[in-house]
């Protein structure tokens, strides 16, 4: 989505320039109305954290002035991208986990002060956990943890609803109760779909 749309305001900003030129060539009285467009470029800058953009601004009567580069986008940074996956990460196994996501906690069931998956859905009981112990919920959710919850499921997740809600990194903390219910709905998924493999 985002390498098209820079081929498309790259495209613009192409045509834009042959209009100026051309517009040049066929009367000298622009010169004075219409501005060359800037163009800002650098060997060092690196394009991939880049996007394109294109502005227009009307310059006195019937005459624009076209403007178009690159800017840095904070969307395509890796080190911003890491930063928010690794927010998400500890929000899920330090708070989301122990709340929001507490019922996901009845798929770990505790034997002899081990915790492991259960081996069927009959045994997923949530309601179960409000008589579970303090230490026993946390052997729970430092399992799922060790098993499922890290920094790749994660950076899957919100990839996922980045690309289905058409939002940016960027933007990823105004929408924490889209996401906690994309994640919530995901982890449930994958600790069925586990439960029921064993139990095959």
């Amino acid at each position: 989505m985002a390498s098209t749309i820079a081929h498309g305001l790259n495209y613009i900003a192409t045509q834009q320039i042959k209009e100026i030129i051309k517009d040049f060539k066929n009367d000298d009285d622009l010169y004075s109305s219409v501005s060359y467009p800037l163009i800002y470029s650098s060997d060092n800058q690196n394009m991939k954290n880049t996007s394109p953009f294109v502005m227009v601004t009307p310059v006195g009567n019937n005459s624009t002035k076209y403007t178009y580069g690159r800017y840095n986008d904070l969307n395509k940074d890796k080190t911003i991208i890491k930063t928010i996956t690794k927010y998400f990460l500890y929000k899920t196994i330090d708070k989301w986990l122990y709340h929001d996501f507490k019922s996901l906690l009845s798929f770990v069931k505790i034997t002899d002060g081990k915790p492991s998956l259960i081996r069927n859905m009959n045994d997923y009981k949530p309601d179960s956990l409000n008589s579970d112990s303090v230490e026993n919920v946390e052997k729970r959710a430092e399992y799922l943890e060790k098993i499922l919850i890290n920094i790749k499921l994660v950076k899957h997740v919100l990839k996922k609803v980045i690309n289905d809600n058409n939002i940016g990194w960027t933007q990823l903390n105004k929408h924490k109760s889209l996401i906690k219910k994309v994640f919530k709905k995901y982890l449930h998924s994958k600790l069925e779909q586990a439960v029921k493999s064993a139990s095959q």
